[in-house]
């Protein structure tokens, strides 16, 4: 289902982030207005075809933004915003898409959308071999953005006559009647930003995304699909040399489909191009992929180099479907009862580069922003859901533990006291433990049901994979908040004495984050 099903428009080119010195409600240069120019540049109805024929292909794809004050953040403009809750961290980029214009000016569609869209499956290490800059940890990132779009919005408008003329704007309309299909999807990926020409010029962005179905079960607001986190099962890797990142994937009657928009890292523009050289990137090389089952390690499906490299990924942004090695009748009930992985090749050797995460916990409203209060008061108790997936399938996950790590970063006043301290001249300072610094207190279910507040939290969600959590302020501050299987998950070794900035891994040395569930908190006065 999702984008990992048909029909599919992928869309391409330029993001624009503009960050003023100072606006909104956390007076920071880090939020700002958003916009992209960009195109539609291949369109698929049908598993393996891709057309560039149909009349939809090189129509414009817009966010639109806001033309009164959002009351979540606290602005005002017209543009769709990006920002990030927390300044100090390098985890809570977000963006806020108003309406999604489909076909430009003479619009093939138009419509709103609602809420907020945490940058998910984030590497900070995506494009690799970069000349020697201060900025490398922003040139070489990525990340991938996803928000939805309801078939009920009361202002979601088809141009009958611009639907018309393309028959895969017709098949996805008329796919939307479907009584499963909840609306449409939109997933994008940020990465290859250009250098700063200037203090506070706007950035610009590679931008590689893709339109389809949201059906009902399916995320807003992250991939759908079985997902594959990448693995070093030899140990031997760095983690600025993983050869994969994330990805997700989905089998049909007719193959399987792959969500690989950002899961093969980059090799960025040498140093020795022109000046006038277009040529930014290309996709490493790690041979032929193969798909197999992680317990028999059969053989699924075979993934050509051809079809992960940079002239296919500027086609169908990273969606890559594949034939069977075999027919799907005699092993569908094999992949469906065990997980999967991806082999590759990596220094002359065939190895495990991604291994599926069987159990997927995770929130479509990821990015919050709660009030500190203890008192029943309006707006300072918020109801989150919970949601769980097994083998990318909703399912009941028996305990389901939610444990936060504050970021340090946003406490520089504690090391600020500490040196002040005459008393403290010759001993070394470390951030409090994230045990001794909750900044939000959990309740399992709704605001309406019994139950008591605590820095940690057990619940179990239902046989549809659903479950509910209540959150309120704590202390102002922001964090992390885990969302994990195993009651004492800690992302390093708990007892370190430097544990807080470890835990939060704010430039992702350990490359836990990525792979599991999570969402931010910001914790207001």
């Amino acid at each position: 289902m999702s984008i990992l099903d048909f029909p599919r428009l992928h869309f391409q080119g330029v993001a624009r982030t503009y960050l003023p010195n100072d606006c909104g409600r956390f007076s920071c240069n880090k939020q700002g207005h958003f916009s992209i120019e960009t195109k539609i540049v291949s369109a698929q109805k049908e598993f393996g075809k891709i057309e560039q024929d149909d009349p939809i292909v090189g129509r414009k794809v817009d966010f639109g933004g806001f033309n009164s004050e959002n009351q979540q953040i606290k602005d005002t403009c017209n543009s769709a915003l990006i920002f990030e809750s927390d300044p100090a961290s390098n985890w809570t980029n977000t963006i806020m898409v108003d309406r999604l214009v489909l076909g430009g000016s003479d619009s093939i569609l138009s419509a709103s959308v609602r809420g907020l869209s945490l940058a998910r499956w984030q590497d900070f290490y995506h494009i690799r071999e970069l000349p020697e800059n201060c900025l490398n940890d922003k040139f070489g990132s990525a990340a991938v953005y996803q928000f939805a779009v309801s078939k009920d919005a009361k202002n979601l408008l088809w141009n009958d006559e611009e639907v018309s003329l393309s028959p895969t704007a017709s098949v996805l309309r008329e796919a939307m009647k479907q009584d499963n299909v909840l609306g449409l999807v939109v997933q994008f990926s940020l990465s290859g930003i250009s250098a700063p020409v200037q203090a506070y010029a706007s950035d610009f962005w590679e931008l590689h995304g893709t339109i389809g179905l949201w059906y009902e079960d399916e995320l807003a607001t992250y991939p759908h699909g079985r997902l594959l986190t990448p693995q070093n099962s030899s140990k031997s890797l760095s983690r600025e040399s993983q050869p994969l990142g994330n990805l997700t994937l989905k089998f049909t009657p007719k193959g399987a489909s792959l969500n690989m928009v950002t899961a093969v890292p980059c090799v960025a523009r040498s140093s020795q191009l022109a000046d006038d050289d277009k040529e930014i990137f290309f996709k490493i090389d790690i041979g032929n992929l193969e798909l197999r089952t992680i317990d028999d390690f059969r053989l699924i499906a075979k993934i050509p180099y051809q079809a992960y490299q940079k002239q296919a990924h500027e086609l169908t942004s990273g969606m890559i479907d594949i034939p069977y090695c075999e027919d799907w009748a005699d092993f569908w009930d094999e992949v469906e009862d065990q997980g999967l992985c991806i082999v590759g090749t990596v220094d002359e050797q065939r190895q495990i580069l991604a291994e599926e995460k069987e159990i997927n916990i995770q929130v479509d409203d990821a990015c919050l922003f709660l009030e500190n209060s203890i008192v029943n008061d309006s707006g300072q108790f918020v109801d989150l859901e919970i949601r769980s997936f097994v083998r990318g399938r909703p399912q009941a996950v028996e305990v389901v533990y939610l444990n936060q790590f504050y970021n340090p970063d946003a406490f520089p006043q504690l090391r600020e006291e500490f040196e002040w301290d005459t008393k403290n001249k010759d001993r070394i300072f470390n951030f409090p433990h994230s045990s001794e610094m909750p900044i939000i207190g959990f309740k399992p279910g709704k605001v309406s049901e019994k139950g008591y507040f605590g820095a940690s939290c057990e619940i179990s969600t239902n046989q549809q994979g659903r479950a509910w959590v209540t959150l309120r302020g704590a202390i102002p501050g922001t964090a992390k908040i885990l969302i994990s299987t195993f009651p004492y998950q800690h992302p390093c070794y708990p007892n370190y004495s430097n544990e807080a900035e470890m835990a939060y891994d704010n430039q992702d040395q350990l490359g836990f984050w990525n792979n599991t569930g999570f969402f931010v908190v910001r914790a207001g006065s």
